[in-house]
């Protein structure tokens, strides 16, 4: 290794034929009595004196330092200059393939440096160079070799280059939106002296430190509608889920044949629906949608780019035959790989415990314990936020709580026993209305004669002749209507969630059965959302903590004023139709000049397991963008952050401020 000394007053000595440079040693020895002239001197005329930590060696190598132009210079000028101010690996990269392709050094081609497994080899390299220029010592480096730690943590002494690249995606590949997949490491360590102050990330180096930050980082999914395995068919896995997102299957209807009607399309073997839509939207046309492309990017993270290659849906479904023969254990495996791939540390689902059908999965003989590692509860209040006072009732009598405002309070007290949640939640629609004072209905008792029937907070009470509920994963985004002046909101909910600590956690601005015959794809039109009634919440309940996301574009700004007013307000996600590339950059843009690092960057909405991959890997891209531009930008300005100062911020935007907002 070149060790070029970064002292400013660095000495050389030029030759007629060679170049002399100081270098600078590890440490210096103590255990032996040095005095202050010991400076050795060899027989070449070179020197080293250990009680200055000094030496000198040569170095004719002369490297070419730009293909554009013919000129060349020493490599050992070129490293000093780095050294001297402390790059991160980034700014080794070009210098190490300088190096490959002298004739004095690797003597290697240039076209082979393109290639990506040199291009890799340099930047590991250049990952190990730029540690120990900072001053990490090659002995603490072997030792985490041996000990497995950090980037070495499979491997070892034998860790692939790939392992230590610092940067996985060039600038390119990042501003054409290429999927920014996790790994699960860090490639610097900690306790790396790159990540100090004293080594700050120029505007130069920022965006492959941020890239590297970005990927690396586990994240926090505030939000999604995903069950765990043991939940048997209500938790949605495979490549017949993912074809029959509703996204796309609205896409699918956009330009399907007029012969084939929604309810024609909806009575198929599900994957007949697959085969369908499979054929119109990656076969017939281009995949270039958002949906279609992170079916792409799903499959190839999971190592299927031949079936994809060959458009080959069967060679597809036997990858995930392979875990579905085996049941549960094979669905706990299979979720094993998609949190890892996607590095999501854990998710919130969406759990309606009103709904009999899940309800028997965390009650009664169908009981199961679930990986509560990977996924934490949330409570859905929608009736109660609303003031849906028939439906409360029903619910109360059915499950043999008293009819009264006490009873309700046990009987959600009772359920988040069960649950555990992290919060309790509801979706509004965009349209809520919230009367004056003088048109507000009189408080009323509670109507003790509702019937007792099976069933609890269901959509429409039994004596409205409701469905049965269904396992299908629509009725969890059925909209409420926020009633303020409720005294099911005031005195029991909020109530609940004082004594609890509970947050609530609002979506605001859905619209749904648009197109009643496409289901849950006929959701969704998009409108302007009165924010009052949120700002109204938080002031009136200022014990209660807020989470929110929204769906119209034109809320966002809004919201960001309204959270930097309320300290108990918290912002998350690109929620539904936000969650589109253009819209999460807009979006996060917005949010880190308004509010910094207090909101959390991101949640999935997924419904199907997989798409954590591609959500995740698609908004790590986008974000990793957005906060390099904000980051030179403040470099420029005249602050320039640490490497451990980036790796806290967006650890916060991935899910630490939300866990500082939940403390």
């Amino acid at each position: 290794w070149l060790t070029p000394q970064q002292s400013a007053s660095n000495e050389t000595t030029t030759g007629a034929a060679e170049t002399i440079y100081r270098g600078w040693l590890m440490t210096t020895n103590d255990d032996f009595s040095i005095s202050s002239a010991s400076t050795i001197t060899y027989a070449d005329g070179l020197r080293h004196n250990l009680k200055e930590g000094w030496y000198e060696f040569k170095c004719n190598c002369e490297v070419q330092d730009s293909e554009e132009h013919s000129e060349t210079r020493p490599l050992a000028d070129w490293l000093g200059e780095l050294a001297h101010d402390r790059r991160q690996p980034v700014a080794y990269v070009a210098a190490i393939r300088a190096y490959l392709a002298s004739p004095q050094g690797g003597n290697l081609p240039r076209r082979l440096l393109k290639t990506s497994p040199l291009e890799t080899f340099a930047q590991a390299v250049a990952n190990l160079y730029a540690r120990m220029v900072a001053g990490d010592t090659a002995i603490d480096i072997l030792q985490e070799m041996k000990n497995k730690e950090g980037a070495f943590g499979s491997h070892g002494f034998a860790t692939p280059c790939q392992s230590l690249a610092d940067c996985p995606v060039s600038p390119r590949e990042l501003s054409l939106q290429t999927p920014l997949h996790y790994r699960p490491h860090h490639t610097i360590p900690s306790h790396s002296h790159l990540m100090t102050t004293q080594n700050r990330v120029s505007a130069a180096d920022m965006w492959s430190v941020v890239v590297s930050e970005v990927a690396s980082v586990e994240t926090i999914d505030l939000h999604t509608h995903l069950l765990p395995p043991t939940h048997g068919p209500l938790c949605l896995w495979g490549i017949d889920e993912l074809l029959t997102y509703h996204y796309l299957v609205a896409e699918y209807f956009m330009t399907a044949p007029a012969s084939v009607t929604p309810p024609e399309f909806y009575n198929l073997p599900k994957p007949k629906q697959a085969e369908m839509i499979w054929q119109a939207l990656f076969v017939d046309r281009s995949p270039i949608s958002e949906a279609c492309r992170g079916v792409v990017t799903t499959l190839v993270a999971f190592g299927l780019q031949e079936q994809v290659r060959r458009r080959d849906l069967s060679g597809i479904r036997a990858f995930y035959k392979s875990y579905q023969d085996r049941g549960t254990e094979g669905a706990a495996e299979f979720s094993d790989l998609v949190f890892s791939t996607s590095g999501v540390q854990y998710n919130i689902m969406t759990n309606i415990p009103f709904n009999s059908t899940e309800a028997q999965y965390w009650r009664g003989p169908n009981k199961t314990d679930y990986d509560s590692k990977h996924f934490k509860s949330a409570v859905r209040v929608d009736p109660l936020l609303a003031g849906d006072r028939e439906t409360v009732e029903f619910a109360l009598k059915s499950a043999g709580y008293d009819v009264t405002l006490e009873g309700a309070r046990q009987y959600l007290r009772d359920w988040c026993d069960t649950m555990k949640p992290e919060y309790v939640m509801a979706s509004t629609p965009h349209d809520f209305v919230v009367p004056s004072d003088e048109a507000l209905p009189k408080p009323s008792k509670i109507n003790t004669a509702a019937l007792a029937e099976p069933g609890a907070f269901a959509t429409v009470a039994k004596s409205q002749n409701a469905m049965e509920s269904s396992c299908d994963g629509t009725q969890d985004d059925l909209p409420s209507v926020i009633n303020e002046h409720s005294d099911f909101l005031s005195q029991v909910l909020m109530q609940v969630c004082e004594e609890r600590d509970l947050p609530l956690a609002l979506k605001i601005g859905a619209h749904r059965a648009v197109n009643p015959e496409l289901k849950t794809a006929g959701d969704g039109v998009v409108a302007f959302a009165d924010m009052s009634v949120l700002s109204r919440l938080c002031s009136r309940f200022p014990k209660v903590r807020f989470l929110a996301t929204f769906l119209s574009r034109n809320n966002q700004h809004e919201a960001c004023v309204l959270a930097s007013k309320f300290r108990n307000l918290h912002i998350y996600g690109c929620w539904w139709f936000c969650n589109n590339p253009s819209m999460i950059q807009e979006i996060t843009t917005m949010r880190v000049e308004m509010l910094g690092t207090a909101f959390t960057c991101q949640h999935s909405d997924a419904r199907v397991m997989d798409q954590l991959v591609y959500k995740w890997s698609h908004s790590r891209c986008i974000i990793a963008q957005v906060l390099s531009a904000e980051y030179e930008k403040l470099a420029v300005s005249g602050w320039q952050p640490s490497r451990h100062e980036i790796r806290r911020d967006v650890a916060r935007l991935f899910g630490r401020s939300y866990k500082e907002f939940m403390d």
